[in-house]
């Protein structure tokens, strides 16, 4: 079981200004932005959310930093950690209230790394100091739905002409080569969770990544960027699109 540090979340009366106020003094640089909520910035390797208050999170929100974040690759054994530990379950529609509803304290939250989207998402665990809840990266689940998407159209059993299989639609040897059965949709899902992830982390973007899906890494790396093929450049545009709209 694999703990790491995922992100601060920092709310504030003035995204922008905030924002500046952090790049001009810290040295901090923008990582990606939140269409409609804020940015990530990147602090020296940290990662900091600034956004406002987020209307649609039915939630107590406050001012200043609100969670901090932790991601884990072993949801289960997490959950079996927490539970010997004695942290309290209930359910997201019933509890959701409770988030960060103690002043004293800041949140945590526990995020599921990409190759676990399709465990249990909707509990949320709290403790007498505060209150550690359960979620998933919104861009992370919105890319994977858009490849979905453009892929099959979100049919488990699609197989096209090429040969590629399944929601996500993988070649047989990609699939072998990921441990994944293409036809069982949980499978393929989080298969293309930690492809995308492998992509991501082998070539710096998510954009080169999306055309090493569509692609293949070869083609990526032999014209260093995203290949001049029209089905390439139409899917990496189609994908954000879509990705965007499901965010």
């Amino acid at each position: 079981m694999a703990i790491a540090f995922n992100h601060v979340h920092l709310k504030t009366l003035d995204v922008e200004k905030t924002v500046q106020y952090y790049i001009e003094n810290y040295g901090a640089t923008r990582k990606a932005e939140m269409p409609g909520r804020g940015w990530q910035l990147d602090l020296h390797g940290t990662q900091l959310n600034i956004t406002g208050i987020i209307t649609e999170q039915n939630h107590e929100q406050h001012y200043g930093i609100e969670h901090m974040a932790v991601t884990t690759d072993d949801y289960p054994g997490t959950l079996a950690k927490l539970r010997e530990n004695g942290v309290a379950i209930g359910t997201k529609g019933e509890k959701l209230d409770k988030y960060l509803a103690f002043p004293f304290g800041v949140g945590v939250a526990l995020v599921l790394d990409e190759s676990a989207l399709l465990l249990e998402l909707d509990d949320v665990y709290w403790t007498e100091k505060g209150v550690l809840s359960l979620q998933v990266s919104f861009g992370a689940i919105s890319l994977l739905a858009a490849v979905a998407n453009q892929e099959s159209s979100f049919n488990p059993a699609a197989v096209s002409s090429s040969g590629a299989q399944g929601l996500m639609q993988f070649t047989p040897a990609t699939a072998r080569g990921l441990g994944v059965n293409p036809f069982d949709p949980a499978s393929s899902v989080n298969g293309a969770a930690k492809y995308l992830s492998q992509l991501t982390k082998q070539f710096g973007s998510t954009d080169l990544a999306l055309a090493a899906y569509n692609a293949g890494p070869g083609a990526v790396s032999k014209y260093g960027g995203i290949p001049p093929y029209p089905e390439t450049r139409n899917y990496v545009s189609a994908v954000k699109t879509k990705a965007e709209a499901y965010a």
